[in-house]
């Protein structure tokens, strides 16, 4: 099957189906999807005794993505701002390239501790999630997903986008902190 069978867009705030899909759009939104991660939040290298957003006023170094270009990066800044700490740490930015830059440099201790997806950091086996952010300080995370008119498979296309509507599929989705968004 052809890699452009089925779009799978990057986060969004917005869904914005265009007549060039032949399927409506379904979308995947992250459950609690913003983490404060350590490199071992029980070790030494926890000093500054981060355990919560409040606490990264106590950092000196916190990664996040570039927000002009990083979506996590987007929803950490909105996320800090609605709970009212963007000010006190926004000098204490390491801005990274994407989510996986944020994890390299919380894993190899070169900040005290850096915001990324939730799902993001359960991937990793070397960062510890310490908080998450309620679902009420940014706006939804939303993975769209539809078929496009134009594909050479669209009958290949439809059959994935019909799976991952599946239980099976779901199931997977919500292994790695994902729930259906409708």
């Amino acid at each position: 099957m052809a890699i452009n069978s089925v779009s799978l867009w990057a986060p969004t705030q917005a869904v914005n189906p265009t007549s060039k899909l032949t399927t409506p759009v379904t979308s995947y939104e992250a459950q609690q999807s913003f983490a404060v991660t350590l490199k071992d939040a029980i070790s030494s290298v926890n000093e500054k005794q981060i355990q919560s957003f409040a606490d990264l006023t106590k950092a000196e170094k916190i990664a996040l993505g570039t927000r002009e270009t990083v979506p996590a990066g987007q929803y950490g800044v909105e996320s800090l701002q609605n709970m009212k700490l963007w000010s006190a740490v926004e000098s204490k930015i390491v801005y990274t390239k994407d989510v996986r830059q944020v994890l390299t440099y919380t894993e190899t201790e070169n900040v005290d501790a850096g915001i990324v997806y939730k799902t993001d950091a359960l991937v990793s086996d070397k960062v510890s999630v310490v908080a998450s952010a309620n679902e009420d300080t940014h706006t939804p995370i939303i993975y769209p997903v539809g078929v496009i008119k134009d594909s050479k498979h669209v009958k290949e296309a439809e059959d994935f986008y019909h799976f991952l509507q599946s239980d099976e599929a779901m199931k997977v989705f919500e292994k790695y902190g994902f729930q259906g968004a409708n």
